[in-house]
């Protein structure tokens, strides 16, 4: 839900001119690729901000996802090299089985399981907090470039 200001700059957009005439489409040919060490930074990147600003180990967690190639993968545009690509999206599964040990996703894991006890009754929550110990689960982590602004009425 857009907040009182929000609406009121998107108010005032849709009735600029400039905004008043139909976009040009742009096409973008776009592939998916598994992760290598070259897209780390694009990676690092898109994670900065992933536990609403707290601060964690970004490159351990970027490290894991680019060497997670089983399952993941990098949406980019079209480009012959790697220098000419640039990330636009990305998602992989980080399993805790394998990455449980990491630094990154011990960060994660307290971050939801804070989260978890803030939203949830106490018994909801130690059951949570059990689930995340056995380490029998995955973390999804997908991220995307923000490409528009709301436009709407």
């Amino acid at each position: 839900m857009l907040q009182e200001e929000d609406k009121e700059k998107s108010a005032a957009a849709s009735k600029d001119p400039e905004f008043a005439e139909p976009m040009e489409d742009v096409p973008v040919e776009l592939n998916f690729i598994d992760p290598t060490e070259a897209y780390f930074q694009a990676v690092r990147y898109y994670l900065i901000n992933l536990l609403d600003g707290e601060s964690f180990n970004v490159g351990d967690l970027a490290d894991a996802i680019i060497t997670q190639v089983k399952v993941g993968t990098l949406v980019v545009n079209e480009g012959e090299t790697p220098e000419d690509k640039n990330v636009l999206a990305f998602a992989s599964i980080l399993p805790l089985a394998i990455h449980g040990k990491r630094e990154s996703l011990k960060s994660i894991c307290k971050y939801c399981v804070s989260k978890a006890s803030d939203a949830l009754s106490a018994e909801e929550a130690a059951s949570f907090r059990k689930i995340v110990e056995t380490k029998k689960l995955g973390v999804l982590i997908n991220e995307r470039y923000c490409t528009f602004r709301y436009i709407g009425g």
